[in-house]
């Protein structure tokens, strides 16, 4: 019995030390919500529609409102909330003014609704 009772502790500790391994794996990766969103969200631009605000050449930002998604499903804001949008490198701020309506594609990654900040792929003048 002492050599069957030997072999049971073994086999308890083996899963123990197998548990601390699979707790310590899972515990490595981040739950930070913004990571899980880049993660789970799609590869392709989301198309979206504007107000610009405020267009600031010198750091690269386009402020708009009225941010919505083009099919009008899914991500609507109030006119209120600002959003500051990072463009596509190299792009021509003097193709708008405060007041255009805009076209985007926003990366799902960037998307961040707790900061109110994303980052397009394109903006272009919405022609109405």
């Amino acid at each position: 019995m002492g050599k069957n009772s030997s072999w049971i502790y073994i086999a308890i500790l083996g899963l123990v030390i197998a548990a601390i391994t699979v707790t310590a794996l899972l515990n490595r990766s981040s739950s930070n919500p913004e990571d899980i969103r880049a993660k789970a969200g799609g590869t392709s631009a989301m198309p979206m529609t504007a107000t610009v605000v405020a267009v600031d050449e010198a750091n690269a930002l386009v402020t708009v409102n009225n941010l919505q998604n083009s099919n009008r499903e899914g991500v609507k804001t109030q006119s209120s909330v600002e959003w500051a949008i990072t463009p596509p490198a190299n792009y021509n701020f003097a193709s708008i003014v405060p007041g255009t309506q805009v076209k985007l594609k926003v990366l799902p990654g960037t998307f961040l609704i707790s900061k109110h900040t994303a980052t397009a792929t394109e903006i272009t003048p919405a022609h109405n």
